[in-house]
């Protein structure tokens, strides 16, 4: 069954990409023909960036590889009057096997994805100024290199409306934000109830949500402060309740809060210039977990798993060489405190002791841009990470990581 979602999806998927690309292709000849028709009045650029890293990382725990990460970034800009403009944007990326920031991510995992963009810009006046833009996403993973793309348990499908508001007072600039997407999860399976039936899973899209997302942000003088709420509902997975079973009527909610601020540019002293960022980040879930020590052993509910809080500050230093050479070491850090208990090294939830992890990432960096198009980086990255959870069976949650490599860019 669900290979046959899988195949059935993948070819809505490819039906709906044929279908945006010829929208893009059509929007792009109309736009064409009316630059060449009155290209007096009408401004236009297009827009390309590439950007290719190639690296070794060696994990204290796990096998070292060889990781590719590359980018594609094609656009185009039309101004046909002072007050309107269009953007088009498609960007291509693949992240290689590697590092991972987020906890709970195997070394050998990859991810290749699709973004497809169109938005409106209208200046409503000489301070305000609103932008709509539609998008669609594709997020396609791989655990390791038996898999084929298109299959992977969490292969996502995104249709999103944002609307911006920016309103300018003087040097002040302020942004309001509303979105909202609806995200589809074409493979994805509940391998709890296919445990407990002892049966395939036969009801589909049981990760599909509709995301709402609100913010607001301030900019002063390259000060940056900004605040996201967004919430996800869950069309059709319910909660699981105490007795281990799910709910019959209550679906999964997660909602998310987070505080941010960054300073484009703060320059330190003579050459050294920093650009600092702080987030604060609150998700909450109603969604509960349930614990399989082993499959003789009956399982154990655990709620608020999936609640956490997050604080990660990073204090980049950048020292100028000359004008186009610098070198740049970037300290990260990052916290997360979850309400669920830690488990020790056999899988057993401690009771009274918090499951925390904490991230330190060290990234030294030589940087040259021979041109205004062109920019060569040699990196090296020092990853850190410790938690009080000891059971790493399936997941690494303390090790220390290598990564060096070299990476190039090219735009105009």
């Amino acid at each position: 069954m669900q290979m046959c979602n899988a195949g059935y999806y993948k070819m809505i998927e490819k039906n709906n990409m044929r279908k945006n690309v010829l929208i893009l292709k059509l929007i792009l000849i109309t736009i064409l023909g009316m630059v060449n028709f009155c290209s007096s009045e009408i401004k236009w650029a297009p827009y390309y960036a590439f950007n290719l890293s190639e690296g070794v990382y060696i994990p204290s725990v796990g096998k070292w590889g060889i990781t590719t990460n590359l980018t594609n970034d094609l656009g185009f800009i039309v101004k046909p009057s002072q007050k309107h403009s269009i953007l088009l944007f498609y960007e291509l990326k693949y992240l290689g096997p590697g590092l991972k920031r987020q906890e709970g991510e195997k070394f050998e995992q990859r991810n290749m994805g699709h973004l497809l963009t169109a938005q409106h810009s209208f200046k409503f006046n000489k301070d305000i100024t609103f932008k709509t833009r539609l998008s669609y996403v594709t997020d396609w993973w791989r655990s390791g290199t038996n898999e084929l793309w298109g299959y992977g348990l969490y292969d996502s499908l995104r249709y999103g409306i944002n609307e911006d508001v920016e309103w300018k007072i003087e040097k002040l600039t302020l942004i309001g934000q509303v979105g909202y997407s609806q995200i589809k999860f074409p493979n994805y399976t509940n391998l709890i109830e296919e445990f407990q039936s002892g049966s395939e899973e036969t009801t589909a899209g049981k990760q599909d949500n509709n995301l709402l997302q609100l913010g607001v942000k301030s900019k002063y003088e390259g000060h940056v402060l900004g605040l996201s709420f967004i919430n996800q509902a869950y069309l059709n997975q319910k909660i699981l309740t105490e007795t281990g079973t799910y709910s019959s009527d209550i679906k999964q909610n997660d909602l998310s809060l987070e505080l941010y601020y960054n300073k484009e540019v703060l320059k330190i002293v003579g050459p050294l210039w920093t650009s600092p960022y702080f987030s604060f980040k609150y998700k909450d879930s109603n969604q509960g977990y349930l614990h399989f020590k082993s499959i003789t052993e009956p399982p154990t509910f655990v709620s608020n798993f999936y609640d956490y809080t997050k604080i990660l500050f990073s204090f980049p230093v950048n020292l100028n060489i000359t004008k186009t050479k610098y070198i740049s070491f970037v300290p990260d850090y990052e916290i997360t405190n979850y309400t669920r208990e830690r488990r020790d090294e056999n899988n057993n939830f401690v009771v009274g002791e918090k499951h925390y992890t904490n991230l330190a990432i060290l990234s030294f960096a030589y940087i040259s841009n021979p041109d205004e198009n062109r920019k060569v980086t040699l990196f090296y990255t020092l990853q850190t990470q410790s938690s009080s959870t000891k059971f790493e069976k399936y997941f690494p949650y303390n090790y220390t990581g290598n990564y060096l490599g070299i990476s190039y860019s090219y735009s105009f």
